[in-house]
């Protein structure tokens, strides 16, 4: 499933935007930045507000020349099931199918919104990243941000991870890398200058036609090359958006940001960049345990469980598990038991290092065995709880 933000253009500019009701049965409270409602449980409905007040602090750090245009908190919804959030949507006439999460705009209301069911911890927080940051834009920023602006941002947050009390961004995945890799090796990068003076129109017609995939996942490696490899660009970025902000049409905003017209070079450096560029391991552990969780929670909901990681690998690999999962809009990568490497620690860039991978015992009788990777720069593990109605929730966490 993937995340995907919907904004409808209003006919009327003063119109005031309400939150939308929340459902029935529905438990409200405040976090700092957030008005959430939820019919998770507590534990988790407590997570989820820490961890969005942490990232909106970050998006706050990171855009501070960019002022609130509403001081209240904003709306967030977090559903149990799909289906109700699919209707909450649909009472606002905007149809959420084939999304995992949304910030949305309406004539009734807009908000962030999300939900659990058939989808992991991990992915429900990546997309709640990722729509937070067009619900921030939006406030703060303003719609004339361009969308390769508006989408790689709001990925470039969608891929950080949490390390403690910190927002840890720019690490790279192989996930993210390989497929940028290939089409710009395959020919196929758009050209700087169309990429970013595209219209909202232009982009959402080209996706229809089929280059999703590549528009978004350039939109990615340009802000992240922006912020994290030449950092005399990272302030010119900052000003460029500013610039926008100001109502500069996207050509100009670019002149005087970067101080120039010529978008050959910039192109010919982000390429440069991104060929060079090594995935993180520690990210790389990450979603590699997202994969395991799932194999895991298989196990338990018929009886099974492992003691080793090559006890879990026979098992999944005798039965064929595989995983599909989105990287991108419309493109998939199919991660499968068969591979060995899935059940490897990656190994960290130090030659004289290396990276382990091992079970841990369960913390409770009804619950799987936790994983744990060290040594890598991050200790990254795999947690399980289950909440009040009895359901399973793996985490990944990064210490």
């Amino acid at each position: 499933m993937r995340s995907c933000s919907v904004v409808i253009t209003m006919m009327m500019l003063s119109l005031v935007m309400t939150a939308p009701a929340p459902a029935q049965n529905m438990r409200q409270f405040n976090s700092r930045y957030y008005r959430i409602a939820t019919d998770v449980d507590k534990q988790l409905a407590d997570e989820i507000a820490a961890h969005m007040d942490l990232v909106y602090g970050e998006y706050v750090r990171r855009f501070a020349a960019f002022r609130s245009r509403n001081a209240r908190q904003h709306p967030l919804y977090v559903f149990t099931r799909q289906e109700d959030y699919l209707a909450m949507l649909a009472q606002h006439e905007i149809n959420g199918e084939g999304t995992g999460g949304m910030f949305f705009i309406s004539r009734s209301g807009s908000g962030l919104a999300t939900f659990l069911e058939g989808q992991s911890l991990d992915r429900m927080f990546h997309t709640l990243r990722h729509e937070g940051f067009h619900q921030f834009a939006d406030q703060r920023i303003g719609r004339r941000l361009p969308t390769w602006a508006n989408e790689g941002i709001a990925e470039y947050f969608g891929e950080a991870v949490v390390v403690g009390k910190r927002l840890d961004t720019g690490r790279v995945s192989p996930q993210k890398l390989r497929p940028v890799v290939q089409f710009i090796e395959a020919g196929h990068a758009l050209p700087f200058e169309l990429l970013m003076e595209m219209s909202n129109q232009e982009w959402i017609e080209r996706v229809n036609t089929g280059t999703a995939s590549i528009q978004y996942d350039q939109a990615w490696s340009v802000v992240n090359f922006l912020v994290q490899g030449d950092r005399r660009y990272r302030a010119a970025f900052n000003q460029y958006l500013q610039n926008i902000a100001r109502g500069d049409a996207p050509h100009t905003a670019m002149s005087k940001a970067f101080h120039t017209n010529n978008y050959d070079n910039f192109e010919a450096a982000w390429r440069k960049y991104m060929l060079e560029l090594e995935p993180d391991p520690s990210r790389s552990a990450g979603y590699r345990l997202e994969f395991l969780a799932a194999g895991l929670r298989l196990m338990a909901q018929h009886g099974r469980s492992a003691h080793s990681i090559e006890e879990l690998r026979k098992i999944l690999a005798g039965v064929n598990f595989t995983v599909t999962q989105e990287i991108s809009h419309g493109q998939t990568i199919t991660i499968s038991a068969q591979d060995s490497e899935n059940f490897e620690a990656p190994q960290p860039k130090a030659a004289d290092k290396t990276a382990t991978i091992k079970l841990t015992d369960p913390e409770a009788a009804d619950l799987p065995p936790g994983i744990v990777v060290e040594g890598l720069e991050l200790t990254v593990r795999l947690v399980w709880r289950r909440d009040s109605n009895g359901i399973l929730i793996s985490r990944v966490v990064y210490e």
